[in-house]
């Protein structure tokens, strides 16, 4: 993408057009949002879970639903078709 110069549309979400079909796609709004919260509960819940010894709460079960999160929202990313291109 950065060869293209199609790496800065897509950072921005601006339509740009699909290497394949030459289609206006772009990268919708909140669609890292499942990735943003595993990576926090991977990240920095899990640790201040082992750090503060709660009861009841294992930071190993923490973290490894942290991965899943971020796994999941990393796999289910898509480009979807641009609704107003330019």
């Amino acid at each position: 993408m950065k060869r293209s110069n199609l790496l800065r549309p897509f950072i921005n979400r601006q339509p740009f057009p699909c290497p394949h079909c030459q289609a206006e796609i772009q990268l919708p709004e909140g669609a890292e949002n499942l990735t943003s919260i595993g990576l926090f509960v991977a990240v920095i819940l899990a640790p201040l879970f082992h750090f503060w010894q709660l009861s009841g709460i294992n930071p190993l079960y923490v973290f490894t639903l942290g991965s899943a999160l971020m796994l999941f929202g990393l796999w289910s990313q898509k480009l979807v078709k641009a609704k107003n291109p330019q």
